[in-house]
């Protein structure tokens, strides 16, 4: 990955750091938007351009019927324009993260993630496409001038590899506000579509609750960001002895580790092997952060802007001159959820693989994979995580006889099943829980 723009990069980093020390510095709101509807007209441009070249190539190679060596010419040259277009592509990741950056900048980070998603299942929704391309965009820029008139943050979502939905989101609260603007009163069925999954998501956001949301059978209780504890002083002190010596570890809490590496230390002045010796963990999971930013797989975590403070450190991330890996026990994470009646278990591989019982009550719920990589991605604490799913225990066991009270035993059992597989244990222990709780009644 290769920054092209760097002033305009640092000049972006600069507008972003203003807003982190005053939120209602709405002008800086303001240029960041219009730098950024800039930048990404100028990338879609060129990406645009070489599309259009890389077309006029195939209809040659295909129609022309050039020579074995005209025609090897021509391979490598759609090779090279497809290295550009992937070039532009990075750089417009790139350039989103900073919408993205504005957004997390204001809003609960829990909250965010759902305007990623559909709210039919748990697939990420589809993004806009091009915003040079769109007709309302004037309209859209119109609406966004307005908000900011008014003090109001926002930011177009176009301008966000994460806002999936609406054109425009307000900022002016812990939860995410998506606005659709419409430029005519007549909507199609794409745009009933839109406005049926709007009003989902923004009910789901007021009442923290929806019945079968998402896929899920059942109800979803929507989960709160408790106190935010990141280890971004200790990320940024490893980081900064990697560049004196070459690579650095440290570890933050019991279960967690940091490992970041400067590519381009001298050879033979550092060993990776020698590295991964200081890490003491039996059997971590291994987050190589490269990897996601290089593939665009940040997505609704608390962006790397936000984390890696130094510019410089950043552009050596970004452009690969800078490793950081980072390691989670898992095991040691799940054990942090035991406690007052509560048991819990890591099952790698499942979509929750930290599990958690009440014995007594047969209570249960999961937490998602996405929770053990925010401890990587965000440099987030352990505790933070444990403390995002507090409310859940007393809240399951308030709704935990009104759901099971609606299901037939075999079709509960059925749904256990699934959610654990066959012979699970615990599905007998849950399921004799329930049986004596209604016996007690």
């Amino acid at each position: 990955m290769h920054i092209r723009k760097k002033r305009a990069f640092r000049e972006l980093l600069d507008l972003l750091r203003l807003i982190e020390i005053d939120p209602h510095n709405v002008q800086a709101v303001r240029e960041i938007n219009q730098r950024l509807i800039k930048l990404i007209f100028g990338v879609e441009e060129a990406i645009a351009h070489h599309l259009a070249s890389k077309k006029e190539l195939r209809k040659t190679l295909k129609l022309a019927r050039p020579s074995r060596l005209e025609a090897d010419e021509l391979r490598r040259k759609i090779k090279r324009i497809e290295s550009y277009i992937r070039a532009q592509r990075d750089q417009m990741y790139v350039w989103k993260c900073f919408g993205d950056a504005l957004a997390f900048s204001f809003l609960d980070p829990l909250s965010i993630k759902h305007m990623f998603f559909d709210t039919a299942d748990y697939e990420v929704k589809q993004d806009a496409g091009t915003l040079s391309g769109k007709s309302g965009f004037i309209a859209e820029k119109d609406v966004l001038e307005d908000a900011l008139n008014h003090g109001v943050p926002a930011v177009l979502c176009d301008l966000t590899n994460t806002l999936r939905f609406g054109d425009i989101c307000l900022l002016g609260g812990s939860d995410p506000y998506p606005i659709e603007v419409k430029t005519s009163p007549r909507l199609n069925q794409r745009g009933k579509r839109q406005q049926t999954k709007l009003r989902e998501l923004r009910c789901f956001l007021q009442n923290d609750i929806a019945e079968n949301f998402r896929g899920q059978k059942g109800r979803t209780s929507r989960v709160i960001s408790g106190e935010q504890i990141y280890h971004t002083e200790v990320l940024n002190t490893t980081v900064q002895r990697a560049y004196a010596e070459g690579y650095a570890t440290h570890s933050p809490e019991e279960g967690l580790y940091f490992l970041c590496i400067k590519t381009d230390w001298p050879s033979g002045k550092t060993s990776i092997d020698v590295a991964l010796e200081e890490i003491n963990l039996d059997a971590p999971e291994v987050f190589d952060l490269n990897h996601f930013k290089n593939g665009h797989g940040w997505a609704f975590y608390l962006p790397f802007l936000l984390s890696i403070r130094d510019p410089e450190h950043l552009l050596d991330f970004l452009e690969g001159r800078l490793y950081i890996i980072v390691f989670v026990e898992a095991t040691m994470l799940a054990s942090r959820f035991e406690g007052d009646g509560w048991e819990a278990r890591y099952r790698p591989g499942e979509m929750y693989p930290i599990q958690c019982l009440h014995g007594e009550t047969g209570a249960y719920y999961g937490v998602s994979s996405q929770f053990i990589a925010r401890a990587a991605l965000e440099f987030l604490s352990f505790e933070s995580i444990v403390s995002t799913q507090k409310v859940m225990p007393t809240h399951l066991k308030e709704i935990s006889e009104e759901v099971t009270a609606r299901i037939e035993p075999t079709e509960f059992r059925q749904l256990l099943v699934e959610q654990f597989g066959e012979g699970d244990e615990w599905i007998e222990r849950i399921l004799s829980a329930k049986q004596k709780a209604s016996c007690d009644i």
